[in-house]
């Protein structure tokens, strides 16, 4: 249809990261696609991707629900793969979001206990499932609208003459951009991305000159704090002045305070509610985080997921306390119910739910160590069966279970001298100083993907940045958090790696070497370092600038790390004694590579000066003997 266009939303830019697998008889999971506002939708319908494992019994089968109304049911037996298409009425389409709920039963045979022993059997739900909308191209006149229909790959252009101001506009766009789920690459005007972080006037007037004549608007309903949408002959683009920087994060806050309202979402980097987002207590329930979708129907294990990121705290706070608010049907016939908590994949407790059917707290204390920039705590029910008789369970299949709201997490202040990666990202929290060596500001397409990655994987806010450009060398040392990038050395700090010394190897206790920074090419080096009693992040990208940057920056224990282009290559801690950084020096490393060389060259050396003198002596002894 003429002026109809086809949109495709991806769960994996709706903040699931990866797929989502349910593996017990009976599980179930909800997702959320977020419906675009302020623009005509004239039909739309799931596309949803699912694997099964092989084996399942003729009456395993998987259910599609629409908000709530169930739609489709599939059986699974003899299935692999499968995808499934799910048309969408207008009603379905009402809502801030359409609700998807997958509920599976998992069976191998009608023996129950067969069932119980037998385990492996899954369906994954793919994140490439999606939403697939059709939109009228004439009604996106909107911020709002526009934003919503973008793409997964978004591109922002800057302006070729980076100011300090600029620079923390187009960071903090290319942040919240990549938070959001879009793969972001980064262009220089002239070339117009979707987004452009630019002085007004510089803009208009490129826009004058390549499209003379024509008309162009920026309509005054999707004008927001500096921020515009442009309308062009051949495209749209949103235009945010650097100044408005401020206001373009609320833009973006908005929006994702509304996925989160959508009852239990998870984004795949966290956006606090307006509820958390000024609160001062180091007191969080799991209904200020945003929390809703707690309840489940427990057959043999149920399990919860709760992802807590920086961004969903107002203050820089570790978790050190989780208290699980939890209700449980009684037993049937004296079976047991085990409650398992993990903190970030690690096993913390494990505790015997109790039978009387009334709500009960279960205090699990965090151990620091265990804890990271990002905590993930997943809660684990589990029915037990009595002496392992399956069939004494009698009718009762499955029994409700549900956290309450009222779960909190109790948060403790971080050390003030973090030794890891982790411990840095919530210093930040409280303002730092992003130091920058002005001459990277030249290459700004390297420096705004470096920035972006690193900001957005170590989940790191640069609303809470101050600028400071420097030339080659800071002229004074930090006096807050600080992020330093380049390889100068400012003059009272300390890091555990002199970026100018010429060769860098670690070795173990036995003095064996495990890694040797000069056998690779293109290394970056990133370290906490302190300076006083300031502690901060010191990243030494490769040179020259336009080597290939990390795809990734997932810095987490340890306090220096090697990255290449594919990421971490290697990740230590300078504080333990088993490792230890070797910086020698360039003749130290000459002798050492050519050792061998050396000794044989060294053998004929003494070998030529022994037989010399033996020569000689002899001649010296032939003179003696034949004097008269």
């Amino acid at each position: 249809m003429r002026g109809i266009k086809e949109y495709e939303f991806l769960l994996k830019s709706q903040g699931y990261v990866t797929d989502i697998a349910l593996e017990s008889q009976n599980s179930f999971h909800i997702f959320y696609f977020k419906v675009p506002r302020d623009v005509r939708i004239h039909g739309g319908k799931l596309k949803i991707h699912y694997s099964i494992s092989p084996g399942l019994d003729e009456h395993s089968n998987v259910q599609f629900a629409v908000n709530k109304t169930p739609k489709f049911l599939s059986n699974l037996a003899g299935k692999t793969s499968e995808w499934v298409e799910i048309p969408l009425s207008p009603e379905d389409l009402k809502k801030e979001f359409v609700q998807l709920t997958v509920r599976a039963t998992l069976l191998v045979s009608q023996d129950m206990c067969l069932n119980q022993m037998i385990s492996g059997f899954y369906l994954t739900v793919h994140n490439d499932s999606r939403l697939q909308l059709s939109v009228a191209e004439s009604s996106v006149t909107t911020i709002r609208g526009y934003y919503d229909l973008l793409p997964d790959a978004v591109t922002v252009s800057v302006d070729p003459q980076m100011n300090a101001e600029t620079f923390q506009a187009a960071v903090a766009m290319g942040t919240d951009l990549s938070n959001a789920g879009k793969k972001v690459s980064w262009a220089v005007l002239p070339e117009m991305g979707d987004f452009v972080v630019a002085g007004a006037e510089n803009l208009e007037g490129l826009i004058k000159t390549r499209y003379p004549g024509a008309a162009f608007s920026t309509p005054l309903e999707g004008t927001v704090s500096g921020i515009a949408l442009y309308q062009l002959p051949d495209k749209k683009f949103l235009h945010c002045h650097p100044a408005a920087y401020g206001g373009f994060r609320r833009v973006f806050s908005v929006r994702l305070v509304d996925l989160m309202a959508g009852g239990g979402y998870t984004p795949a980097t966290g956006a606090r509610p307006e509820a958390a987002k000024d609160k001062k207590s180091p007191v969080y329930s799991l209904e200020d985080l945003g929390f809703t979708d707690l309840h489940r129907w427990v057959s043999d294990t149920a399990e919860w997921n709760i992802v807590i990121s920086p961004d969903l705290l107002s203050a820089a706070l570790r978790p050190a306390f989780f208290n699980i608010d939890l209700v449980s049907t009684p037993s049937v016939n004296n079976q047991q119910a085990m409650l398992h908590v993990y903190l970030n994949d690690k096993l913390v407790k494990v505790f015997r739910v109790d039978d009387s059917g009334e709500p009960r707290r279960y205090a699990v204390p965090l151990p620091a160590y265990m804890s990271g920039f990002s905590n993930t705590f997943r809660v684990v029910l589990q029915r037990l069966d009595p002496q392992g008789d399956c069939r004494m369970g009698g009718v009762s299949k499955s029994f409700p279970a549900q956290i309450l709201a009222s779960t909190h997490i109790e948060f403790s202040p971080p050390d003030k001298h973090p030794e890891r990666f982790s411990d840095l990202t919530i210093q930040f929290k409280n303002g730092f100083d992003l130091m920058v060596q002005e001459s990277y500001l030249q290459n700004p397409v390297w420096l705004l993907t470096l920035l972006t990655r690193l900001f957005h994987d170590m989940h790191i806010s640069p609303a809470e940045a101050g600028i400071v450009l420097y030339p080659v060398t800071p002229a004074e040392p930090p006096t807050r958090p600080f992020l330093l990038l380049g390889a100068g050395w400012p003059e009272g700090l300390a890091a555990p790696v002199n970026p100018a010394a010429e060769n860098i190897r670690v070795r173990d206790m036995r003095k064996k070497e495990v890694f040797n920074v000069n056998a690779l090419s293109g290394i970056s080096i990133a370290q906490v370092a302190s300076a006083g009693d300031q502690y901060g992040l010191w990243l030494m990208p490769p040179r020259p600038a336009e080597s290939p940057l990390p795809d990734t920056f997932v810095l987490r224990d340890g306090d220096v790390a090697f990255l290449d282009q594919n990421g971490v290559v290697f990740q230590m801690s300078s504080t333990t004694h088993l490792l230890e950084v070797e910086r020698a020096e360039p003749f130290k490393e000459w002798v050492s590579r050519y050792r061998i060389q050396i000794f044989l060259l060294a053998v004929i050396l003494v070998s030529v000066l022994f037989f010399y003198l033996y020569r000689m002596f002899s001649r010296h002894k032939r003179k003696e003997g034949g004097r008269p």
